[in-house]
């Protein structure tokens, strides 16, 4: 082979090699996942949807007591291109109980520990309390009750809430649960639950 051709044909190879590195060098890039930092509850915004309903979400909507209860999808939301959770119920004789919950890994929380819950609500009519956060497993049955109002001014509003845990939570994964019972007819909407250890 001349000299002229050989020569070619090591810069030949040598430009595929510096090709392959750099395709191996942006595979990398795009293989980087940012998490949601510190955020314990999966799917806090319910962007994430199956069957257009949350997914890490069990729904009970109680229909039973009422079949025109709900809890659906809806586009309002405080984010533009959001989506947020809608309650409806359907009536004033008292209260269905209506919820909704996932399971937390036991390595994400920790005993005599502060965690702070936060998310974004609004409603159609105005009422006191009736909410509770539920945290359960063979060894824990915790109940708190954030103090919220619901206020019927078709603004956002955000409940912040600390609460400690035992000193011994067992070695389960914990039931999470956002508890409401709500003796009235009308709409409420939650968005963005955030659950995060308080430094």
């Amino acid at each position: 082979m001349k000299p002229i051709k050989i020569l070619f044909f090591l810069m030949l190879i040598g430009s595929i090699m510096i090709s392959c590195d750099k395709d191996k060098d942006n595979d990398q890039d795009d293989d980087v996942v940012t998490p949601v930092a510190g955020n314990i509850i999966l799917n806090g915004d319910f962007e994430d949807l199956e069957n257009n309903l949350p997914s890490n979400w069990d729904i009970v909507d109680n229909k039973l007591g009422n079949p025109d209860n709900s809890i659906l999808i809806d586009s309002l939301s405080i984010d533009t291109a959001g989506v947020s959770l809608k309650f409806h119920h359907a009536e004033d004789n008292g209260c269905w109980e209506m919820w909704i919950d996932q399971s937390i890994d036991k390595s994400k929380l920790s005993a005599n520990t502060t965690y702070k819950l936060t998310l974004d609500y609004m409603s159609d009519f105005n009422h006191d309390d009736d909410f509770s956060i539920r945290l359960r497993n063979s060894t824990v049955n915790l109940s708190f009750y954030p103090p919220i109002e619901f206020v019927d001014d078709s603004n956002w509003h955000q409940l912040s809430y600390e609460f400690t845990t035992p000193s011994d939570i067992g070695n389960n994964d914990l039931d999470f649960k956002l508890h409401f019972c709500i003796p009235v007819i009308g709409d409420w909407w939650i968005d963005n639950i955030n659950l995060k250890k308080v430094e």
